[in-house]
């Protein structure tokens, strides 16, 4: 009986570190998207559109790390 309620407990003790290291991936996950979408990196401004892939990738990334909204 003692060994069943060790691994009862063991267990718990594993769903519970699964349930807390699946928040945190996902809670990751959604911090990464929120930045992107607020900084604009991923967005096809007007204008953009005659451009070559290059250089919208270009601007993108300079938004990113720029940090302006715009």
């Amino acid at each position: 009986m003692v060994g069943e309620e060790h691994t009862i407990a063991v267990q718990m003790a594993l769903r519970l570190l699964m349930a807390i290291f699946s928040l945190g991936v996902l809670s990751g996950m959604i911090t990464i998207a929120l930045v992107l979408w607020r900084t604009k990196s991923l967005v096809l401004l007007p204008g953009e559109e005659g451009l070559s892939r290059w250089e919208r990738k270009a601007r993108q990334s300079n938004r990113f790390f720029s940090g302006n909204t715009i």
